[in-house]
């Protein structure tokens, strides 16, 4: 394959992560266009492997794969670590990964290879490897994680972050608040905005989905929400706000719960009766519970995470051809075509009431026709043209 790409990809969520995010995405489309790729899996100790093994979201015949391959283009790299991953042990923890990251170069045979980044940390790795380009995907604002909230650890991200801008090839940014924030930084910083599994999610159309079990009972309209229960990222009082002002109606939240705030308290909207906290799910059955919802919810706080985030499921809910509502972030504004978008608690209630009310065959087709635009595999395409253009001017 001509400008075949050698890549070493530094993720910060395991392969074997039970909701694929971006990196697993395009690591796996870029490695079937014909790419090389060694996929790093995030540091993962031995309590927090234990903890997603006993969830059942980690195969345990993977505890003794250090290395494995999940297609012929594409390894996976993910030793266990034994120290805890806080202060200078996070070193010890580079060092381990770094060595075995090394060796798997040469057995691979990767030359000329790209490192491609997912979070600052990663700026331990850079010029240790003899890579030739660097491309750091952003796709948050980690500044504004709550789990960076120490000011010694927050300073360290914001540190290592500006390592990465000052010295990739390219950055790309999801959204376009991350955009204006790293461009100032980077002059080769592009917006490729997040896109969605709208294949995967375009099943909730089919008419032989199935109404699961745990939704026969649930009185409708149903408003559906399928995400991470973080208390950084959802509102949940927003919620109890409108389940409180509409009791016939069912509010069904669906994803685990705290894995990224362990301040998260979901007391104020489980005792409710039309409330109904369906915990993690299977990837595969996500579809079959969307076919059962009225409206997709998105009900974010607005905060200086989320106001730099795009979310995956915005495309993903369009691709169900279910109606969605969603507080105001910055980077979907310009969604409102196909999105209902609110500013208040009470017009939160309204567009509710609208895309219950008032959807129409119009409409869905619309939704769906934005979806199809924005996939995966549109966006890989999207990247490697950016890598290919800024490598033929250098």
């Amino acid at each position: 394959m001509k400008n075949k790409f050698n890549i070493i990809c530094f993720s910060d969520s395991p392969w074997d992560a039970p909701i694929w995010t971006n990196k697993q995405h395009i690591m796996s489309r870029v490695s079937k266009l014909g790419h090389n790729v060694l996929f790093v899996d995030p540091p993962l100790s031995v309590a927090g492997w234990y903890k997603w093994w006993r969830s059942e979201r980690i195969k345990f015949s993977n505890l003794f794969k250090w290395v494995r391959k999940e297609n012929a283009n594409l390894t996976v790299f993910s030793p266990i670590i034994l120290p805890p991953r806080f202060g200078w042990l996070r070193n010890i923890n580079n060092f381990i990964r770094l060595f075995g990251v090394n060796r798997l170069i040469s057995k691979l045979g990767f030359k000329d290879h790209i490192v491609w980044i997912y979070h600052p940390d990663a700026a331990y790795f850079l010029g240790k490897t003899g890579e030739k380009f660097i491309l750091y995907d952003c796709v948050d604002q980690f500044s504004a994680f709550p789990a960076y909230s120490d000011p010694r650890r927050k300073k360290e991200i914001e540190s290592n972050e500006m390592k990465i801008l000052k010295k990739a090839d390219v950055v790309i940014t999801t959204s376009g608040p991350l955009f204006e924030a790293k461009e100032e930084y980077n002059s080769n910083t592009y917006l490729v905005e997040n896109v969605g599994d709208t294949e995967h999610f375009a099943k909730a159309r089919l008419s032989t989905s199935q109404i699961l079990s745990d939704m026969k009972s649930i009185k409708k309209p149903i408003i559906g929400f399928i995400g991470s229960l973080d208390a950084y990222k959802v509102d949940f009082d927003l919620i109890r706000y409108a389940a409180l002002a509409k009791p016939s109606w069912s509010f069904v939240l669906i994803g685990p719960v705290g894995e990224g705030d362990r301040k998260t308290d979901l007391s104020v909207i489980s005792e409710l009766h039309n409330v109904h906290i369906l915990g993690i799910k299977l990837y595969s059955l996500l579809p079959d519970y969307i076919r059962s919802f009225d409206v997709c919810m998105i009900p974010y706080n607005i905060n200086e995470y989320n106001c730099y985030s795009f979310p995956l499921k915005v495309y993903e809910f369009l691709a169900s051809g279910k109606p969605v509502v969603s507080m105001n972030l910055p980077s979907i504004i310009g969604l409102s075509e196909v999105i209902k978008i609110a500013t208040t608690y009470d017009r939160f209630i309204e567009c509710l009431s609208e895309a219950i009310e008032k959807d129409s065959p119009k409409a869905v087709q619309k939704r769906i026709e934005v979806a199809s635009r924005n996939s995966w595999d549109h966006r890989v395409e999207q990247i490697l043209d950016i890598i290919k253009n800024v490598k033929r001017e250098t």
